[in-house]
């Protein structure tokens, strides 16, 4: 089996921004907004310093919108990137992109789906969330030379990315619940392992997370992956959810095309699940352990909300050797958004 490098893997919610850095000219004074906010022409530069100091070789964004995500793709010009806007799955809404290394990766299949009972279509709201959900899904294959097709595609790997809603409980546990059983589905037919970013916008006390590291099912009777006739079934059995406290190519087409029917998620147990990298570490790189900030730092707002999640089979396939979340703030420069890179470093076993 070929093994892979050391892969750094990076999810960084750049924050939304409405205006194009076009609007301010570049010797203009950066302005604030009421709560420490620069604008975007101000924080991009910090945002781009962070990722070419981390160097990872693949990251996903949240938040982005079609002037960031063209911004983005300009200052990373050595990565390929894929992306569209949520609303109508071509460039209105927020994005949720991911970008790799040209160098070290090629995509063999790229998919979106939305987080709602109706994920194939475009633009839909799942449950109680208040706003449209999605994930980018890419399926990797890294640049190894002097090794055979079959032994190359036994490297390959997809990588899933995401923003749950930020008001809706049942939306996030429900688009857990879809995330993983898509996941599983995807291992049961490749037996690819898969990597999960985003920014779930749930603590590990929510039900979410739980739902994907397998801890909600610790006392119940787990979910299973769907059969052939009824792939990537919806997990749409209605349930009562604990909360602690929470804040608010071709290959992987042939896997998600077509509408997810329902299912009866309590049919058996579910094979796999979740790994959380940040989990994983004993001793993380840095000082720091909340994710999300505020543009004005108080501790009082401050959670663990951004992940990086693998999954793999078997569940050691991939080891997790670093894990950081990295500064937003550099000397008493503008913060480069409310929310701090996270980083982790993956080896295949």
């Amino acid at each position: 089996m070929v093994h892979l490098e050391l892969m750094k893997i990076a999810t960084f919610n750049i924050r939304y921004s409405p205006f194009k850095p076009s609007s301010y000219a570049a010797n203009d004074q950066v302005l604030f907004a009421g709560d420490g906010e620069a604008p975007w022409s101000g924080r991009l530069p910090f945002i781009t310093d962070q990722i070419k100091w981390e160097s990872p070789d693949i990251i996903g964004f949240q938040e982005v919108l079609e002037h960031q995500y063209h911004d983005l793709k300009a200052v990373l010009s050595d990565f390929t990137s894929i992306g569209v806007g949520r609303d109508d799955g071509i460039t209105r809404g927020e994005y949720v992109p991911l970008f790799w290394r040209t160098d070290k990766f090629k995509a063999l299949s790229v998919n979106h789906f939305w987080l709602s009972e109706r994920p194939d279509d475009a633009g839909t709201i799942g449950w109680d969330a208040g706003q449209t959900r999605m994930v980018t899904l890419v399926h990797l294959q890294p640049m190894l030379l002097g090794v055979s097709r079959s032994e190359e595609s036994n490297a390959s790997f997809f990588v899933m990315n995401t923003h749950f809603d930020d008001r809706g409980l049942k939306a996030r546990t429900e688009s857990a619940k879809l995330i993983l059983k898509k996941s599983n589905e995807l291992i049961t037919e490749t037996g690819r392992p898969i990597v999960l970013m985003g920014d779930f916008n749930a603590p590990r006390q929510e039900a979410a997370y739980k739902v994907l590291t397998g801890q909600y099912y610790a006392d119940e009777t787990p979910l299973q992956p769907a059969d052939q006739s009824s792939k990537y079934c919806a997990a749409g059995v209605e349930q009562t959810y604990g909360r602690d406290q929470a804040p608010h190519t071709e290959p992987a087409q042939q896997y998600l095309g077509g509408s997810i029917p329902s299912c009866d998620v309590s049919a058996g147990p579910i094979a796999r699940y979740f790994i959380d990298c940040g989990a994983q570490v004993q001793r993380p790189y840095g000082v720091f352990h909340a994710t999300f900030t505020g543009f004005d730092n108080n501790p009082n707002v401050a959670q663990v909300i951004d992940f990086v999640m693998i999954m793999s089979s078997p569940s050691n396939l991939w080891q997790v050797i670093k894990y950081g979340v990295i500064s937003n703030q550099f000397q008493d420069e503008p913060l480069a958004s409310d929310h701090r890179m996270v980083c982790a470093v993956i080896q295949a076993g």
